[in-house]
């Protein structure tokens, strides 16, 4: 998986996120445990004045910016996807990390489900080419 370091500044993300069509990544704690999630969605409102804050380590970012969200959804490889978006839902959140034993090993999304049960075709999009459910 692919993931961010508490310690590491938002450009990375900004830079790392583009070349692999990510539109989130997992923020992880010394011990390797999710604690967060960058999205692009906490790139909203970035202007040129705020172009010193993407040096900041991500939270102090999030917090600087105002994106922080209290909720991460972790779920295990076990859980039903039913709970999964349960748990997605009452949450507020995009997505639910997949956490087993400690180790962080997938991500599900809502966009994940209903790109699998939407009647459209998804498949010119590449992030969908290479998640399928």
């Amino acid at each position: 998986c692919v993931c961010v370091c508490v310690c590491v500044c938002v450009f990375v993300f900004v830079e790392e996120g583009g070349s692999w069509d990510l539109s989130a990544l997992p923020i992880l704690d010394a011990s390797d445990r999710v604690i967060g999630t960058l999205s692009q969605s906490d790139m909203r409102g970035m202007t040129k004045c705020h172009l010193k804050e993407l040096l900041l380590p991500v939270m102090e970012y999030r917090k600087a910016m105002g994106t922080i969200h209290n909720s991460q959804v972790v779920v295990e490889p076990t859980t039903t996807l039913s709970v999964a978006i349960q748990k997605i839902v009452k949450e507020d959140v995009h997505r639910a990390w997949i956490v087993d034993d400690g180790v962080l090993v997938g991500v599900v999304s809502m966009t994940d489900v209903l790109s699998r049960f939407s009647p459209y075709d998804f498949t010119f999009l590449p992030y969908f080419l290479r998640s399928r459910l």
